[in-house]
């Protein structure tokens, strides 16, 4: 907390060492979910309100996880800490970050090789072409802008 002209000021890094440590201490909501704003503003000098909207910007920043769970029969909108571990984040053209590929599930592709040139795939994702799911791999050797124009292209029914 800073000291500001019209009083106290928010910090970012107390109130998400303050989630942190409410998590730690199992103060998480039922149904995965994370810490409720209004068990925070009991910890912290503030109002629910400005916990709620201030945990809400850092989420979308990536900074906070927001999880659902439930609380007195009703569903309650939570924040966790962000998993720091694998996050890569691309930031989109509305400025919305959005995970790029999930590393939990590329573990599970790692021994993959590339279908066109036989080198092994470094990720993988998953572009969709009218009815059909086609994987397509990132390959260090060969381009996946050619890869996804082919498979667009078979996809549209042309000859294979």
């Amino acid at each position: 907390m800073a000291a500001h002209k019209y009083g106290l000021q928010l910090d970012d890094a107390d109130l998400i060492d303050t989630i942190e440590t409410l998590t730690e201490h199992g103060e998480t909501i039922a149904g995965n979910g994370g810490v409720l704003p209004a068990r925070v503003a009991e910890e912290l000098p503030f109002a629910p309100k400005t916990i709620a909207k201030h945990c809400s910007q850092l989420a979308e920043a990536g900074r906070l996880q927001a999880a659902r769970g439930f609380h007195d029969g009703q569903q309650r909108k939570s924040y966790l800490p962000a998993d720091d571990e694998g996050d890569q984040k691309l930031v989109t053209d509305g400025g919305v970050a959005r995970p790029s590929w999930n590393p939990t599930a590329a573990d599970a592709d790692r021994n993959r090789t590339c279908r066109n040139c036989g080198s092994q795939v470094t990720r993988q994702f998953a572009r969709v072409f009218g009815d059909n799911r086609d994987v397509v791999h990132a390959c260090p050797d060969c381009s996946i802008l050619r890869t996804l124009d082919r498979e667009a292209s078979n996809a549209g029914g042309g000859d294979r």
